[in-house]
């Protein structure tokens, strides 16, 4: 598992997960686990390997 988000480009998404992704949250007392994602009771966010996305939506930039 790491806490560095290493990922590579695609074509139909633009990045996917080469890896386990976590990261603590302030999101405490709750828990789920999707096909792609979990967090647990302590607030830790893990994204799984092989998630793909579109990079982050709205007003934003993104850095290259």
């Amino acid at each position: 598992m790491s806490t560095k988000a290493c990922y590579h480009e695609l074509t139909n998404f633009k990045y996917q997960l080469d890896q386990d992704f976590e990261c603590p949250t302030h999101i405490t007392g709750y828990d789920f686990e999707l096909s792609f994602m979990k967090l647990d009771l302590e607030g830790n966010l893990t994204v799984f390997k092989g998630y793909a996305w579109d990079a982050a939506s709205g007003p934003t930039w993104e850095y290259t």
